[in-house]
């Protein structure tokens, strides 16, 4: 009779053990996932800006000055509640600026 209580004991904790490791790696696969996720996202972003930025350069002769510039003549939609926007320009008019994205989180 023992026996049997210690081996349903020890079903109930590797079951359990089993149970908690599982969800451990769910957690972290749902926080890696949502990583890359963000870093695709910021990526898409910096994307749109650059194009903006290409397809001003080849309608007006010159590189915007700013992000502003685009949002207030291309149509970029950008969101200061989520993400910096950094955009370098101080390399001449003619000559792509650095652009980066990167997310307050």
């Amino acid at each position: 009779m023992k026996k049997d209580i210690d081996l349903k004991a020890i079903s109930i904790i590797l079951l359990s053990c089993l149970i908690g490791f599982v969800m451990v790696y769910m957690i972290v696969s749902t926080m890696r996932f949502s990583d890359e996720s963000e870093g695709k996202q910021t990526q898409s972003i910096e994307d749109i800006i650059r194009k903006a930025a290409v397809q001003c350069y080849a309608l007006e002769g010159e590189y915007p000055p700013n992000v502003e510039y685009l949002r207030d003549n291309y149509g970029v939609i950008l969101d200061s509640s989520k993400y910096f926007y950094y955009y370098d320009a101080s390399f001449g008019s003619s000559i792509l600026p650095d652009i980066s994205v990167i997310s307050k989180k």
